[in-house]
């Protein structure tokens, strides 16, 4: 049997051993998971925006938590500040910080995943991106 080393066609040869040796329930599982995986390093959102969407009007908190910027002085606070889920729509989560009257819109593809919280707050949203809270304006970066 001669060996095939051609770079074009090894991963296809690859791909048919692979589904010589596994049954159709496992291929279609590595489907999904190599799906999954795409859909992560094209920086897609994997956060479940129907379970998401459950959490309208709850008072989350932010992770990492948000930076307040001193507009006067230039110095940088971490805020651990309440934000409640106003909507998600369209692929834009609103959140909404009261006592600083900030208004958030926040791309599925930013939220990580949501946490519960037994203590002060109905939950988390951990994010990809850091919010950066600086006078009039609220904004995302994102995180290295």
């Amino acid at each position: 049997m001669q060996l095939n080393t051609n770079p074009l066609t090894v991963p296809f040869a690859s791909a048919y051993l692979i589904t010589q040796a596994v049954s159709s329930q496992h291929i279609e599982f590595l489907t999904r998971l190599a799906r999954l995986d795409g859909d992560a390093h094209e920086g897609k959102s994997l956060m479940n925006k129907e379970c998401l969407a459950k959490n309208v009007g709850k008072k989350l908190r932010i992770l990492p938590p948000p930076i307040f910027v001193d507009p006067i002085h230039g110095h940088e606070y971490d805020s651990d500040l309440l934000w409640i889920l106003r909507s998600v729509k369209n692929g834009v989560a609103t959140l909404y910080q009261g006592g600083l009257s900030y208004t958030l819109p926040l791309g599925l593809d930013h939220i990580h995943d949501y946490l519960s919280d037994s203590g002060r707050s109905d939950g988390f949203l951990r994010l990809r991106s850091q919010v950066i809270m600086r006078g009039n304006e609220c904004f995302v970066e994102p995180l290295p």
